[in-house]
């Protein structure tokens, strides 16, 4: 009996947090959805995340106060995981463009994700173009904690990218990469 109290109650909690999502969204729109799925737990995220949108494969998990900002479809169908995925705690997705992580991809904690560059509507604006651009993180590949992943990058299959690195330009298959910017220290045999 007390097994199928709690089984009852983590459903009324997920149903609650799923209603409540739902309403801000509708009232405050995307932004304040985004704010309010930072501050989740980690048992709920990945079904908010689905539910408007986002396609997240199976066995992923994903930590919380994940960080998304600049949903232009103002859902999230620019976020695809795929299976048995890590996503660690603090990690920053840009969805100006679409930002995919291929199965068994480790995103270690703090890691940004760029998906557009540019200085807004400044001064600046004259000499620096807006730069997007979709990034690919290939399969098996692992992101070491608060690299930087700019616009337009892709990252081969199990790939190793290092902590604190800036990747700009795209990363090889089998390839260690680390530095700012990232540049290839070795291959990994396959």
């Amino acid at each position: 009996m007390k097994k199928l109290f709690r089984k009852c109650g983590k459903t009324v909690i997920l149903l609650f947090v799923v209603i409540k999502a739902v309403f801000i969204y509708r009232v405050c729109g995307i932004d304040y959805l985004s704010n309010y799925i930072s501050r989740l737990p980690k048992q709920v995220v990945r079904n908010i995340l689905i539910r408007f949108g986002a396609k997240i494969g199976e066995k992923t998990n994903i930590s919380t106060a994940i960080i998304i900002d600049n949903a232009v479809t103002k859902d999230y169908t620019h976020l695809i995981i795929g299976d048995r995925c890590y996503i660690g705690k603090n990690v920053f997705f840009d969805l100006v463009e679409p930002v995919i992580v291929e199965d068994e991809g480790v995103i270690s904690a703090r890691v940004t994700f760029l998906t557009h560059s540019d200085p807004g509507e400044r001064l600046l604006r004259k000499y620096f173009k807006r730069e997007t651009g979709k990034i690919r993180i290939g399969k098996g590949t692992w992101i070491g904690a608060c690299a930087t992943i700019m616009p337009g990058v892709t990252i081969g299959e199990c790939a190793v990218i290092g902590a604190n690195a800036l990747v700009n330009k795209d990363i090889p298959p089998y390839s260690v990469a680390v530095g700012v910017p990232a540049r290839v220290i070795r291959k990994i045999h396959e």
